[in-house]
């Protein structure tokens, strides 16, 4: 993957913020880029799943594919499920990750549409802990593999609030940051 050179500053710029306490950082704001066209082929590409939560990135990428027509975004197809390839009966994320991948470059997909889960806590009321969530969601130029967007953000709930009810206003937020040519 080739990153442009604004891209990279642009992104040690964001996890020297993303220390400091921000809780969403658009690079797109900050370094301007060509607007996408939401009338172009996109995929889902599988999200990355850095939490202990076994389902957290399968969770994500349906509220995804449920929030992006809201925003404009026409089309965004999610790949084939792939065969199952491990003796427990499960595809661990990097294959289907990578099955995703392959089948997008055999399509006629201009962009995907992909994100990481850097957390996801559930609320545990022994503790007096809230819900937590931290993402990134990331666009990719297929045909060049570029990195074109990139969006992080978290989000605490109040007490009684699941993570999956303060989820979806967080994708829903920074899905809304995302630069779509409607027209």
């Amino acid at each position: 993957m080739r990153l442009k050179p604004s891209l990279k500053a642009s992104l040690l710029l964001s996890g020297i913020l993303t220390m400091t306490g921000c809780s969403s950082l658009s690079l797109t704001n900050l370094f301007g880029s060509d607007k996408l066209a939401a009338d172009a082929n996109w995929v889902l590409v599988p999200v990355v799943n850095f939490s202990p939560s076994t389902d957290a990135d399968e969770q994500v990428e349906r509220m995804m594919a449920v929030l992006t027509p809201a925003i404009g975004l026409r089309s965004l197809k999610r790949p084939p499920d792939p065969e199952i390839e491990s003796e427990e009966g499960l595809l661990d994320d990097a294959n289907r990750i990578q099955a995703a991948k392959e089948w997008a470059e055999n399509q006629d997909f201009q962009y995907s549409l992909t994100g990481k889960v850097l957390s996801w806590n559930d609320a545990d009321a022994d503790i007096n802990q809230p819900a937590m969530i931290n993402l990134t969601l990331e666009v990719y130029d297929l045909k060049n593999d570029e990195l074109l967007w990139t969006i992080s953000g978290s989000s605490e709930g109040m007490r009684g609030q699941s993570v999956y009810e303060i989820t979806r206003p967080l994708i829903s937020s920074l899905l809304t940051n995302l630069p779509l040519d409607t027209n």
